[in-house]
């Protein structure tokens, strides 16, 4: 797998080093799944022009897509757990990434219930935790014309910034602020 398990789940992550893109922008690690017109395509094969299923049903295509190495300076990725939460195999997101979570199953996001949250506030939920890579990793940050949520590794819903008003916009999709602590709430709610 290449990363190495830092002890048990639910620990405080208050004072995890975590691994941060430069810029603060988030994306998706290298051997991520991502749904396309073609079937399953690891992230880093994608390109611009690239279709892409989004949460809504429809293809999109990638307007820009960024890439980058993360060297391994210690510093800590979140683990959500290969079959759990709709997930088919483990999924390794940065720190800020966004994640869609809802309370009929965690990344489902069923009648407009859903907000979106950084993958660090789902640490200690359902095997969720930080993790350290054991090697570089590349990260690809998917740029569509608008905010966008993709599917990941079959059933993790992420957000993808628009590249009109890049980054979060709290005016279409809810969004969990980075203070409030979510984990207890969702734990009661995960089947």
């Amino acid at each position: 797998m290449g990363y190495v398990d830092p002890g048990p789940r639910g620990a405080d992550t208050a004072s995890v080093e975590w691994l941060e893109p430069v810029g603060g922008r988030a994306g998706l690690l290298g051997g991520t799944l991502v749904e396309t017109a073609q079937g399953w395509r690891r992230v880093e094969n994608l390109k611009i022009g690239t279709s892409v299923y989004t949460y809504d049903g429809g293809l999109r295509p990638i307007m820009r897509l960024q890439r980058r190495m993360m060297r391994n300076n210690g510093s800590m990725v979140v683990r959500l757990p290969g079959g759990q939460l709709n997930v088919c195999q483990d999924l390794f997101v940065l720190a800020n990434q966004h994640v869609m979570v809802g309370w009929d199953g965690l990344f489902a996001f069923a009648h407009g219930e859903g907000r979106l949250c950084q993958a660090r506030q789902l640490c200690g939920v359902a095997g969720i935790g930080p993790v350290h890579f054991a090697r570089s990793k590349g990260v690809v940050c998917l740029t569509f014309a608008e905010e966008e949520l993709i599917y990941a590794n079959t059933g993790a819903l992420v957000h993808c910034p628009g590249v009109l008003g890049e980054g979060i916009a709290t005016n279409y999709f809810p969004v969990v602020r980075a203070t409030d602590k979510v984990g207890v709430e969702l734990a009661k709610h995960i089947r």
